[in-house]
């Protein structure tokens, strides 16, 4: 696991011109033979790394301390532009992080000097994403930016500013942008940062051959929920414990009958975000399946959690 720290430091930050700036003052200092430290500080709420609320533009809008943290804290997708982002280039991002991850695609992070045009506003709004990210100190043209937050914010799209996305590629990551609890305020800074909850070593099993020991097989119901039907034979690989400490599971694809026991080769992790373990997908060594096929095959059980399929 890696996290990224997407912010930008409080007082060397970038600020909206006519904003006041961030300023620190020392109150107290162990160096003057004080017995501690003590800091004080002022700053906009929108002085660096910070969120918009919709009620920054919008006179009724909610306040910080009214939004649901869903919008702030979950998957996102990560996404390069240079330049004005249109309508066209908005859908493709939403489509693009759609195919990756669904949650992702509810909260976009645009690397890059990007500015979001009315016409990206919209397709964002209309698509209901809970939360946009961009590098900028406004989403929109400096010149003009109230048009595209009117947009986004009267749709309850909370604005995530002046974040630092150089060190990230593009991708799928778990964002925590958590602002301050402020009550009434119109924004608030924050401490952003992305993790990269997917393990790159998984890579490295996909062709592995291994053997299933198959305890639901093909036309079994589950020992615990008994409305679940297994279309397909499921098991686990003996020796191999799993992160919650049991022996790994794994799906078996491309044997239309019940076994006890299967050899075949690994051909995809099903990565699981709300949950502590993976499953491994496993067919005949001459067998293909792509990732469109999988999903068909294992939504009997993986439609109750948010999850994504590596290859």
């Amino acid at each position: 696991m890696k996290i990224y720290d997407i912010s930008q430091e409080v007082f060397s930050c970038r600020v909206y011109p006519g904003d006041p700036i961030p300023e620190k003052k020392t109150l107290n200092s162990m160096k003057n033979d004080d017995l501690y430290n003590l800091t004080e500080f002022s700053m906009c709420a929108h002085n660096g790394t910070h969120i918009d609320a919709p009620f920054h533009f919008i006179k009724d809008g909610k306040t910080v301390d009214a939004i649901n943290l869903e919008s702030f804290v979950g998957m996102a997708y990560v996404t390069e532009h240079h330049g004005i982002v249109s309508g066209d280039d908005a859908a493709e991002m939403i489509e693009k992080a759609k195919k990756q991850n669904s949650e992702a695609a509810k909260r976009i992070l645009i690397k890059g000097d990007a500015e979001v045009s009315p016409e990206a506003a919209k397709i964002f709004a209309s698509e209901e994403i809970l939360l946009l990210g961009n590098e900028s100190q406004t989403v929109g043209p400096k010149n003009a930016p109230m048009e595209v937050h009117l947009i986004l914010l009267t749709a309850n799209v909370v604005l995530l500013e002046g974040i630092r996305l150089a060190k990230v590629s593009e991708g799928v990551y778990l964002l925590n942008a958590a602002p301050l609890n402020l009550s009434g305020a119109d924004g608030s800074p924050c401490r952003a940062v992305l993790i990269d909850v997917v393990d790159k070593t998984w890579h490295k099993m996909i062709g592995d051959i291994v053997t299933v020991t198959v305890d639901r097989p093909l036309g079994s119901y589950h020992p615990e929920y008994k409305n679940m039907y297994y279309p397909i034979n499921y098991g686990y690989i003996e020796g191999i414990i799993a992160p919650d400490g049991e022996e790994q599971d794994a799906y078996i694809l491309g044997v239309n009958k019940p076994v006890d026991k299967f050899t075949g080769k690994i051909i995809a992790i099903v990565h699981r975000f709300n949950d502590v373990e993976e499953k491994w997908v496993v067919c005949p060594v001459k067998a293909s399946f792509n990732k469109e096929e999988i999903l068909e095959q294992i939504r009997f059980q993986e439609q109750y959690y948010q999850s994504e399929i590596i290859m």
